[in-house]
Formats: structure tokens, sequence, C-alpha cells
């Protein structure tokens, strides 16, 4: 389970010292969901995780399968699932982030040849926002966004909805949640 801040880290860095990571070219690498909040400290006293979901590999980036066979390879010297650093969310959550995402980006450091970023607190409420799992809700009254990040992710969510109009039924689901949590404030 990655607790923390600093399992997650000490995660990263064990995988980045790993012979077949360590020896490979650099890249860039963006984490999103639970871990990315817990290493930016955007959501103090969030649950625990079970994985870092990539979302991000460089454009023709072969080595992305590999790393996660690594972070396998090495889960049970640490204690963690098998999967716990896995691009399974790539697709369904790709159309989730705001096309300027990248913008955002937070550093977390460098791992091995890994330079290790994280999504930004608005694009991780957006992202919260359109997932229609009851802990993504319980998690954004955790988050508490305020009346200007509420703001941003209206106005992104227009954007989201004109890009992606087969994706409906979840933008309703976002949009009810932002009238829940907005009429909460009143």
């Amino acid at each position: 389970m990655l607790h923390n801040r600093e399992v997650i880290i000490d995660a990263l860095r064990a995988l980045g010292e790993h012979p077949e990571v360590a020896g490979m070219a650099q890249t860039t690498v963006v984490l999103a969901g639970r871990a990315a909040a817990l290493l930016t400290n955007h959501a103090p006293g969030l649950a625990a995780t079970q994985d870092c979901d990539v979302v991000a590999w460089p454009a023709g980036f072969s080595n992305s399968g590999r790393i996660e066979q690594c972070a396998q390879s090495i889960a049970g010297k640490l204690g963690l699932s098998p999967g716990w650093f896995n691009s399974d969310c790539y697709q369904s959550a790709r159309w989730k982030l705001p096309a300027d995402f990248q913008d955002r980006w937070e550093h977390v450091g460098r791992f091995g040849p890994m330079d290790i970023y994280c999504i930004s607190r608005l694009d991780f409420i957006a992202m919260k926002f359109l997932a229609t799992r009851d802990r993504d809700m319980a998690d954004l009254r955790q988050l508490n966004p305020t009346a200007e990040e509420r703001a941003w992710f209206e106005k992104r969510l227009d954007e989201i909805e004109a890009q992606h109009p087969r994706e409906k039924f979840t933008i309703a689901i976002a949009r009810a949640r932002l009238k829940d949590l907005n009429e909460s404030d009143e």
C-alpha cells in the first residue's frame, strides 16, 4: 500500500535504480490519481492508494511496458501490489484531462532515467469530477475545491463536452457533482 509521499518516493527510487531501468534513456513520466495528490501534497489526509497511475509517456517511447515489468519484479520486496506502477488508466483518463494539462505538471524528482511529474491540483480535481465512482465524490468533498477551482472546472467542462460528445453520461455526472458542491457551499 502506498500510504504517503515517503513510501511512494522510496518505491520510485527503487524502480529508478533497477538495473534495467537505470540503463534506459531519460524519459518523462506523468502520474495522476491519489499517488500524484500524495506526492504533491495537494490533498492532505487523502486515503492511501494501491498504485501510481501513469497518464503520460513521451510520444514514441517504447520502454513503458518494460518499466512496468521492472516495477512488478520489485513489488514483493517493497511490500507493494504487483501493479503498483501502471498505465492501466492511460486511455480512460487522458480524455478527462484538459488539453493544456501539461502546462501545469509539477516536477517531483528524477529517479534513475525517469523524470517524474504529477498532474496539478486543478487537473486532479477535474479527474475526480469526471470519475463515476462513489469514492471519487468522497475524495472531492475532502479536497474541498474552492469557488475559483470549481469555476475553472466548469469552464473546462464545457470544453471537454465539446471535444468528447460521446461522454454525455459522465459529463452529466460531473455537472451534478459540481452543482452539489456549489450548493453545499451556499
